[in-house]
């Protein structure tokens, strides 16, 4: 974890660095996310997540300037893609989760796998 200035000026954002998952890795990790589909905890952690994340107006409000950052940058509403919004928020917004409510979100994953 690296700690990065945000967009919004909000200090302690995470930045992670991806690795490389071997086949079998792979194979483990779409084989819980498949798990977590068929009996609907995934939903269940997306509903809770966002819950939190409304709740914190600084994180909701940064989430749309930064919207407002991309579409400025694209050239205006007309001329900006939904792939250049993506790639805009969702690095930002997964980096600038709190981390009391990433640890949240890990320990009920990791109730669900053990």
């Amino acid at each position: 974890k690296t700690t990065v200035m945000t967009s919004t000026g909000q200090p302690n954002a995470k930045k992670y660095k991806r690795t490389k998952l071997s086949s079998a890795e792979k194979e483990k990790r779409n084989q819980f996310l498949e798990n977590l589909q068929e009996t609907g905890e995934f939903e269940r952690l997306q509903s809770t997540l966002y819950a939190h994340l409304m709740i914190r107006e600084s994180w909701l409000e940064g989430m749309k300037n930064r919207s407002r950052e991309a579409v400025k940058k694209s050239g205006g509403p007309s001329e900006v893609t939904v792939d250049e919004l993506s790639k805009a928020l969702v690095s930002e917004g997964s980096a600038t989760i709190p981390s009391h409510i990433e640890a949240d979100l890990k320990r009920k994953i990791r109730k669900i796998c053990f």
